[in-house]
């Protein structure tokens, strides 16, 4: 499931992941999208909504934290262009918080 760290997002997720349950679907865990960015300015780290949301929820239901991944606004302009964001800029911190979320996911997908 993939949820913004803002709290009506968590909300929906937490009842997404309640149905599956109530489905008995496995649900992976969480992944927190656009959980912070850094300053382009000054490179401070600035979290975009309260921090710890995703991490909670995935605590409440029994679930793992799969990966937060950081804004950028690059994702979504070469997204609008139909491109791949993590092979135009493969060593920004969203693609390295995508690739450590897909490699934990594949990792549990091959027990």
């Amino acid at each position: 499931v993939v949820s913004t760290p803002q709290e009506v997002a968590l909300m929906d997720a937490r009842k997404t992941i309640k149905m599956a349950q109530i489905m008995e679907r496995k649900v992976l865990g969480i992944i927190e999208n656009m959980s912070g960015f850094n300053c382009p300015h000054c490179g401070e780290y600035i979290d975009l909504y309260p921090p710890g949301g995703a991490e909670k929820a995935a605590q409440d239901f029994g679930v793992q934290l799969l990966g937060k991944i950081p804004f950028e606004i690059e994702v979504s302009q070469q997204g609008d262009k139909g491109l791949p964001f993590v092979l135009k800029y493969p060593e920004s911190k969203s693609t390295i918080a995508f690739k450590e979320t897909v490699k934990k996911i594949r990792g549990m997908l091959e027990k």
